[in-house]
C-alpha cells in the first residue's frame, strides 16, 4: 500500500515571519493553492 500526505506546510497570514514568496505572499497561502 502507498501512501502519500501533503501539506502546505507552516506560516499563513502574520505567523511566520520572512515565510513569503518573492512578492510578499505568504509561503502557506501560496502552497495550499497548489494543494
Amino acid at each position: 500500500m502507498l501512501k502519500i500526505a501533503l501539506d502546505a506546510g507552516h506560516g499563513g497570514k502574520n505567523s511566520t515571519p520572512g515565510k513569503r514568496s518573492p512578492d510578499g505572499e505568504y509561503e502557506w497561502n501560496f502552497n495550499n493553492k497548489v494543494l
